[in-house]
């Protein structure tokens, strides 16, 4: 079993039910000691051109659990969708944030909602 509670960052839309999915993206970084602040900073300038191409589920960083993590979640209508939007945001400049990347370790997995779940 391994348990980790995650925190949202200022910037992290608020946890509501929508239908934004089915498909989640969720990464998650491991990032360099002492790099979370300016990957924040990072962030909070260049998302808002991003979130006009799908929206974001959340960002979060480790509380209990690994340390130095990042996660971030984005919805996507189909897989299709989000190999599109991922090529025109990197064509266009648009995502990632320009910079030297702080992450050391990268982790993505594609997700469905469970039935239950106010998330969709």
């Amino acid at each position: 079993m391994k348990s980790e509670i995650f925190e949202p960052l200022s910037f992290s839309p608020p946890l509501a039910p929508s239908s934004q999915g089915p498909y989640f993206e969720m990464r998650t970084y491991v990032l360099k000691p002492g790099e979370i602040p300016s990957m924040a900073q990072r962030w909070g300038e260049y998302l808002p051109g991003r979130i006009k191409l799908s929206p974001l589920t959340g960002v979060f960083t480790s509380d209990i659990g690994g340390l130095n993590q990042w996660m971030h979640i984005w919805a996507y209508k189909s897989l299709d969708e989000r190999v599109a939007i991922r090529k025109r945001a990197t064509s266009e400049g648009i995502w990632p944030p320009p910079g030297d990347s702080p992450v050391l370790k990268q982790e993505t997995k594609i997700l469905l909602a469970a039935p239950f779940s106010p998330i969709k």
